[in-house]
């Protein structure tokens, strides 16, 4: 699982090889070995800001019903030895500027305070002189009590609440592990939330039931939550899963149309409420960098997430994809993993992937799209185009409305 050991000398040494001896691969092949012993000789500059989404565990008080990410049994909770490892790694990298932590599950809050505190007092030890870190979490809310609001509000973390609609809607996918509604514990969290002065954003998997509300009921929903901006994540298929005509897959057109509403429905009734899909493309617009990690173009090797036993890959959309899994941060620095087999192969993949998207005339607001949504939508989407990321309709709409973009406060991912 661990290949960080192999580096680039050996991608380059494997490369030359197969190239010079020509092994039956036709052209279009060939240059993209050529193009992996390139990135291999000359890797990609190191990022100067680092985001890791942390998997401190993987236990969850829920059971949604599309959640990939819940484990149960032994072996699902960072020990001390593997957070050491990570900070240190993360935090001592000279090359990171900046860093930042979010902690995911599983459902985070079923770690005890204690946890949070220790990860502080290590990001405090490695810190350098003028080094940033920052810290989220994203919580379904149902623990929540004072004592965690006072906690988050008081050491600065960023806060997401996941929350998927209405009762009506919400309580037919996110269950909680006896099988009961969740919405009435949610919202009581959120309370908690507010009571203690924590601001916080919401993140909502979008699926074809919320989009039959209509945009207008949708926005009164999310401006009724009192957050202050709204992440809305299409609801996929699991990496791995095969098409299925009764899977709940979100079409790129479908998600378009309804995005398209909901930004009409916002200016059309002068509601701010920041929308990261709808906010992160008009910023770019603009001119400005994106607030999203769907538009950051060459992610790989600047966002990475770290497993409860320390093995660290790409991004916690890939699920179990061995090809996604470069290394242990008990084992490995980041420099070490940037130099790894896999990530300059995944590196080298995704950017053959967005030259192919270069003739579309909107490839530098989206900068080629997120990896996994292009192969998900390959798989499971038979109206997907290969040559553009499926935001067309949406960038149109927003160039020709020229929106104001307005402040993001939902988290990123």
């Amino acid at each position: 699982m661990a290949d960080a050991a192999g580096g680039d000398r050996a991608v380059a040494s494997l490369v030359s090889r197969l190239v010079e001896f020509d092994t039956g691969l036709d052209e279009r092949e060939r240059a993209a070995l050529r193009a992996l012993r390139a990135a291999a000789r000359a890797p990609a500059a190191p990022p100067r800001h680092v985001e890791i989404t942390v998997k401190a565990t993987r236990l969850c008080n829920l059971r949604c019903t599309y959640c990939e990410d819940w484990r149960s049994g032994p072996g699902q909770v960072m020990s001390d030895a593997v957070l050491e490892h990570l900070v240190r790694r993360a935090v001592g990298d000279h090359t990171h500027d900046a860093v930042s932590f979010g902690w995911h599950g599983g459902e985070p809050l079923v770690l005890p305070i204690a946890f949070y505190e220790r990860a502080l007092a290590l990001q405090d030890q490695h810190r350098r002189p003028g080094q940033q870190i920052r810290n989220g979490v994203q919580t379904n809310a149902v623990l929540m009590t004072d004592e965690w609001a006072r906690f988050l509000r008081d050491r600065g973390f960023s806060v997401g609440v996941s929350i998927d609609g209405p009762p009506e809607v919400h309580d037919r996918v996110r269950r909680s592990r006896g099988d009961g509604p969740t919405y009435d514990a949610v919202m009581a969290g959120l309370e908690r939330l507010r009571a203690n002065d924590v601001r916080y954003g919401v993140l909502v998997t979008v699926d074809h039931d919320l989009i039959e509300m209509g945009p207008d009921a949708v926005l009164d929903f999310l401006v009724s939550l009192g957050a202050e901006g709204v992440g809305l994540n299409a609801r996929r298929p699991a990496h791995d899963a095969e098409p299925d005509p009764d899977e709940q897959f979100l079409s790129s057109a479908r998600m378009n149309d309804f995005l398209i509403g909901l930004d009409e429905a916002r200016h059309r009734r002068g509601v701010a409420l920041g929308i990261r899909e709808i906010d992160s493309i008009a910023t770019r617009l603009a001119g400005r960098g994106s607030v999203s990690c769907r538009l950051a173009g060459s992610c790989i090797g600047t966002f990475f997430v770290v497993e409860p036993n320390g093995d660290i890959a790409h991004c916690s959309r890939f699920g179990t994809d061995e090809r996604y899994t470069f290394g242990n941060v008990v084992e490995h620095d980041f420099s070490r993993l940037r130099r790894s087999v896999r990530l300059i192969e995944r590196r080298s993949e995704s950017a053959a992937a967005v030259d192919r998207r270069r003739d579309c005339p909107d490839v530098e607001v989206c900068q080629g799209g997120c990896p996994h949504d292009r192969v998900v939508e390959e798989r499971h989407d038979p109206d997907h185009d290969p040559g553009c990321c499926g935001r067309r309709p949406l960038i149109a709409h927003l160039r020709a409305a020229r929106s104001t973009p307005v402040a993001v406060g939902a988290p990123r991912r």
